[in-house]
């Protein structure tokens, strides 16, 4: 994201050129008890890449062992917003590259046929 010139805004409110970040939330998959969790033949169709609004992924965090990360569900918060925890992870240059072209399909509605995503969609049909 490219700064803003303080010179541009100057005379105008904060908001128009405070920096926010893209956010999208996870949901803990698991039905445990405590937790309503999600339906697990809807987690394996999940699990297997069928819709480009939800990832599947297990986080290294405490809770729960699957989670949901819900991509029509992505928002932009103030990037120093008390409704968020950053956390010491990141993702390595493949998965980034695999979360965009996610994107890509959810905006688009279609795969990138050359992409990660296609290939890797192909190779979880067979399981």
């Amino acid at each position: 994201m490219a700064d803003v010139p303080r010179s541009l805004v100057s005379s105008s409110a904060r908001w128009i050129a405070a920096k926010t970040l893209l956010v999208a939330p996870y949901y803990g998959a698991d039905q445990d008890g405590t937790r309503g969790g999600w339906p697990q033949a809807f987690v394996e169709r999940i699990r297997r890449s069928e819709f480009p609004q939800y990832i599947w992924d297990c986080l290294p965090i405490d809770g729960s062992s699957e989670s949901i990360l819900r991509l029509d569900q992505v928002q932009c918060i103030g990037n120093e917003s008390k409704s968020l925890e950053i956390l010491p992870y990141r993702l390595g240059d493949l998965a980034r590259a695999l979360v965009g072209e996610w994107l890509y399909w959810l905006v688009e509605g279609c795969l990138l046929a050359d992409g990660l995503l296609a290939g890797a969609r192909r190779d979880l049909e067979t399981l």
